[in-house]
C-alpha cells in the first residue's frame, strides 16, 4: 500500500515538474518571437528614417541656401555701389554780360572796346569725374556756349548754342601744401569734334584747367587764381574759327586771374584780381595779352552754388594793344573788302562789361 501511495506521490511530483518545465518554456519563446518582430519593425522603419534624415539635410540646405544667394546679392549691390560711387560731377560757368551804356544785345565784353563775335554769351565746363585714387580721376569735360542775343541770329551762318566740343584727362587734386592747393584737370580736346577746334583743324591742345588757393589758417585774406597754360597743335596753320577777328589764333597760351580775396563771412567775401596773359600766336612771337582788372561780391550759397558777379575793364596799359588789334582787323577786313574802313582804336573806357561766374559741384 505504502509502494502505492509512494508511486503515486512520485507520479504526481513527475507530472507536476513536467508541467512546470513546460509553462517555464513557453515564455522564452515569446521572448525570442517578440524580439524578432521588433528586429523586423525596426528593419521596416529603416527606409522612413533614412527618408527622415535626408529631408532634415535638404531642409539645411535650403535654409542656408537663401542665406548664401542674398550674401551673394550683397556683395554685388556692394559691388555696383562702389562702382557708382566713383563718379562725380562739377561745372563752372562764365557768363559775359553787356557793357556799360551799350543795348543788351551788343556788350562790350571784350577788352579791346568792341563787342566780341558772339555778345552776351554764356560759356560752361562741365566735368563728369570718375575716381580713380582719393586724389586723381579720369575726367571729361564738356565745352557749351551759349549765346543771348536778339539779333545775330539772323546773320547767316550764325549759331546761338555751339558744342565747343569735349576734353578728355585726368583731374583731382594735382598739387597740394599746408595752406595750398592747385586743383584741376589736366586735359586735351577730343580731335574732330566742337565749333572752335574743327573751325582751326586742330590736332590737340594738351593743358590744365585748374584752380589755385592759398589761405592761412585763421586769416581772412586769401589768393584765388585759375590757372590755364595750354598747347595747341593743328592741322593747318592757317585755318581759322569765326572767333579768330585778327587773322590769327592761339599756339601756346599761359592764363591765369590771381586775386586777392576778403571774407566777409563763412560764405561771403570781396574779390579783386587781373588777367595775366603771356601768349604765341600764329605767325607773331611771345606778347602779353590784355589784362583786364575784375572786382565783385563771391557768396557761396551751398556746395552746388557759388556765385561772383563782377564788373571788368581793361586800363590804359593796353591802349597800345588795342591799337595793334585794330590794326590787324582792319587788315583782316581789307582781305576781303580792299576799300574797308579802318577800325577805330577804342579808348579803355568803353572795355567795362558786367560778368558772372558760377561753379559747384553737382554731384
Amino acid at each position: 500500500m505504502n509502494r502505492i501511495l509512494g508511486a503515486f506521490v512520485i507520479s504526481a511530483f513527475a507530472a507536476t515538474a513536467a508541467n512546470a518545465t513546460t509553462i517555464k518554456a513557453k515564455p522564452a519563446t515569446d521572448q525570442i518571437e517578440t524580439s524578432q518582430a521588433s528586429a523586423e519593425k525596426i528593419e521596416t522603419n529603416l527606409p522612413a528614417a533614412a527618408a527622415i534624415e535626408q529631408k532634415v539635410e535638404k531642409d539645411a540646405q535650403a535654409a542656408s541656401a537663401p542665406a548664401a544667394t542674398t550674401s551673394e546679392a550683397s556683395i554685388k549691390q556692394s559691388g555696383l555701389k562702389k562702382f557708382l560711387g566713383g563718379f562725380g560731377a562739377n561745372y563752372f560757368t562764365f557768363i559775359d554780360g553787356p557793357g556799360f551804356g551799350q543795348p543788351a544785345h551788343l556788350p562790350v565784353s571784350s577788352s579791346t572796346g568792341y563787342a566780341s563775335d558772339s555778345g552776351i554769351s554764356m560759356w560752361t565746363n562741365l566735368s563728369v569725374r570718375y575716381k580713380l585714387t582719393d586724389r586723381i580721376g579720369l575726367d571729361y569735360q564738356f565745352r557749351l556756349q551759349q549765346i543771348f542775343d536778339s539779333t545775330r541770329p539772323t546773320e547767316p551762318g550764325f549759331i546761338t548754342f555751339r558744342d565747343q566740343g569735349g576734353r578728355i584727362g585726368i583731374s583731382g587734386t594735382l598739387l597740394k601744401g599746408a595752406d595750398w592747393s592747385l586743383s584741376g584737370a589736366f586735359n586735351t580736346d577730343v580731335p574732330g569734334i566742337g565749333q572752335i577746334p574743327q573751325a582751326r583743324t586742330q590736332i590737340i591742345n594738351p593743358g590744365l584747367f585748374s584752380s589755385f588757393n592759398y589761405r592761412k589758417a585763421g586769416s581772412k585774406w586769401s589768393v584765388f587764381a585759375l590757372v590755364s597754360p595750354r598747347v595747341f597743335i593743328y592741322r593747318d596753320a592757317d585755318a581759322l574759327a569765326p572767333q579768330d577777328v585778327t587773322g590769327t589764333k592761339p599756339q601756346i597760351l599761359f592764363v591765369a586771374n590771381p586775386s586777392i580775396n576778403y571774407a566777409l563771412s563763412e560764405n561771403q567775401g570781396l574779390r579783386a584780381g587781373m588777367t595775366l596773359d603771356i601768349r604765341k600766336n600764329s605767325g607773331q612771337s611771345f606778347q602779353r595779352w590784355f589784362a583786364p582788372v575784375e572786382m565783385g561780391y563771391t557768396y557761396k550759397i551751398s556746395k552746388h552754388f557759388t556765385l561772383y558777379p563782377h564788373i571788368r575793364f581793361s586800363t590804359p596799359l593796353d591802349d597800345g594793344l588795342r591799337e595793334r588789334v585794330a590794326n590787324d582787323q582792319t587788315i583782316a577786313k581789307r582781305k576781303k573788302t580792299p576799300n574797308a574802313a579802318a577800325f577805330p582804336v577804342m579808348p579803355w573806357t568803353h572795355t567795362a562789361s558786367v560778368g558772372l561766374w558760377i561753379n559747384g559741384v553737382i554731384f
